[in-house]
């Protein structure tokens, strides 16, 4: 039994043509408006030619100039110069200022850098000023046995795959000398030795990291300036190269691409004449 019956109600039916009048014509006007805005669009982006924009009956000759912030397509390019080093000359005197991440708990003695707490991207100590450096400390073999096993590990992989773009990256490991000392478990974890040591040689391998043993904490910091001196000494000496290349080139007056003209097609030789 229907529904209408039961409560003695009949359903209230519109009539068709209101239906259609009342639903298409709204429709068919944001249709209509969401089409100008795409034309108005497309135009102000120049994805269309000017043909498609303009009305009938106008020539491209007599077109006014584009409104301002529209570039033809066939404009000259800007010309591509490096941006001024005015201080490059007082970089002798400068040196690198090392920075050590918040998190470290122990810092290294550094001596002969000055060293600032600050927040390292990567890593537990990086240069101020130069992205493509990192240095991951483990203070003891204790933290390194810690980080082969469980979330640690996984962590620290995941630290290691952010580090492989770096130009320099190395694992400082602080505890052992050589890869025989780690094999005499000298460590409280009950990890075997030969996973640690398959652990760094698998890293080393996998993410492009080089690991470093070292004694003490002495020897550590001394590295890490050392490797932060000869880097920061390269990007300079890469900087002087380019500022001594151009300089070259400005003094012989070598001409570029652009400046060099085509080669003149040879004339056609002259049509021979029989008398």
């Amino acid at each position: 039994m229907k529904k209408h019956a039961l409560f003695g109600r009949r359903p209230t039916q519109r009539p068709v043509s209101s239906i259609s009048h009342t639903r298409t014509r709204p429709r068919f006007i944001r249709c209509v408006l969401r089409a100008d805005l795409l034309v108005l669009c497309l135009a102000r982006a120049r994805l269309l030619q000017p043909d498609d924009v303009k009305p009938a009956g106008i020539d491209n000759a007599s077109s006014p100039e584009p409104p301002a912030g529209l570039v033809r397509r066939n404009s000259p390019a800007k010309e591509l110069s490096l941006p001024a080093l005015k201080s490059l000359g007082e970089l002798a005197e400068a040196r690198p200022i090392i920075i050590q991440d918040t998190r470290e708990q122990i810092g290294l003695p550094l001596r002969r850098l000055q060293c600032v707490i600050g927040t390292c991207g990567e890593g537990d100590y990086q240069i101020s000023g130069v992205v493509d450096w990192a240095v991951e400390l483990k203070g003891s073999l204790d933290e390194l046995a810690s980080c082969c096993t469980g979330h640690a590990r996984d962590r620290l992989e995941r630290e290691f795959f952010r580090l492989r773009p770096y130009r320099f990256k190395r694992l400082l490991i602080v505890g052992a000398n050589r890869e025989e000392e780690i094999l005499t478990h000298p460590y409280r974890s009950r990890i075997n030795p030969r996973c640690v040591l398959g652990s760094l040689l698998s890293w080393q391998s996998r993410f492009d990291l080089p690991y470093v043993l070292v004694s003490s904490r002495e020897r550590a910091a001394r590295l890490i300036e050392t490797w932060a001196f000869y880097h920061c000494k390269e990007v300079v000496q890469q900087a002087n190269g380019l500022l001594r290349s151009y300089w070259r080139s400005a003094k012989a007056r070598i001409p570029t691409a652009g400046d060099i003209d085509e080669p003149e097609e040879p004339p056609e030789p002259p049509e021979d004449t029989f008398t």
